[in-house]
């Protein structure tokens, strides 16, 4: 019993060092001793709410995530389909602005797992973000979990953000 609730707890500390909003609420910012779990260039990354819905078997190797961005206002929402996670894993993300430039990291909220699914599935996320006056372009980065090797960001996403 004592050990579940030690996994359990672990797992709540490692979402909230992610930002991970659907467990705990996540910090608006990460501290310098919480680093370690972001990649360098991340720094002060604040935390976003990702939606998903139901993982899907994925047998068809890997796939590309096809995005789409829809503008509400002030709001930018993308939408990310066929992202490839592992079966179970939860995605947790967090922004940042940079001169005009919005960036946006979607990786695991679990990064130092110790057991892993043997399965991959797909899953469609969504994020709604506020963009301000001076935003021109949006940047996604993922990251898979550090189970054998601690990989660095990738991008799947650049454009211009039409209009704005």
């Amino acid at each position: 019993m004592k050990w579940r609730t030690a996994v359990a707890s672990q797992i709540v500390l490692v979402c909230n060092l992610t930002g991970c909003t659907n467990i705990s609420g996540g910090p608006e910012s990460l501290d310098a001793g919480e680093r370690d779990v972001l990649p360098p260039g991340f720094d002060g990354c604040s935390s976003i709410h990702v939606a998903s819905d139901q993982c899907v078997d994925q047998t068809d190797g890997v796939q590309h995530p096809v995005v789409g961005t829809t503008l509400e206002g002030e709001n930018i929402t993308i939408s990310i389909e066929e992202y490839q996670t592992r079966c179970g894993q939860n995605i947790c993300g967090c922004r940042l602005e940079r001169e005009e430039n919005l960036i946006l990291l979607l990786q695991p909220c679990e990064m130092y797992p110790t057991v892993i699914p043997l399965c991959d599935c797909q899953q469609t996320l969504s994020v709604v973000v506020a963009l301000s006056a001076e935003t021109k372009n949006v940047m996604i980065y993922r990251r898979p979990d550090f189970f054998g090797s601690q990989a660095e960001p990738e991008l799947i996403y650049s454009a211009a953000i039409p209009g704005n």
